[in-house]
């Protein structure tokens, strides 16, 4: 995700990099959803998953993605599902 967020930074108007963006930060955020039951709830795991699903949001939110979407429980839907 760091490497997605240095090329958007560099052209946040981009809609490639936007795209490009989207799909890395939904693949992290599929796998949190998918492996983030196994956390125990109240540990620093936990917090960390969670700030992490909240800045992915943010980055999905900023590159175009749906707030209701970016933010669901479900993991987003790619555009080339």
């Amino acid at each position: 995700m760091a490497a997605a967020m240095d090329n958007l930074a560099e052209d946040p108007g981009d809609q490639s990099i936007r795209r490009n963006v989207t799909e890395h930060v939904a693949d992290l955020v599929t796998w949190l959803i998918q492996h983030g039951g196994q956390v125990p709830a109240h540990s620093a795991l936990a917090a960390a998953y969670a700030g992490i699903r909240m800045f992915a949001g943010d980055v999905m939110v900023f590159a175009g993605v749906n707030p209701e979407e970016a933010f669901s429980d479900a993991p987003p839907t790619r555009r080339d599902d």
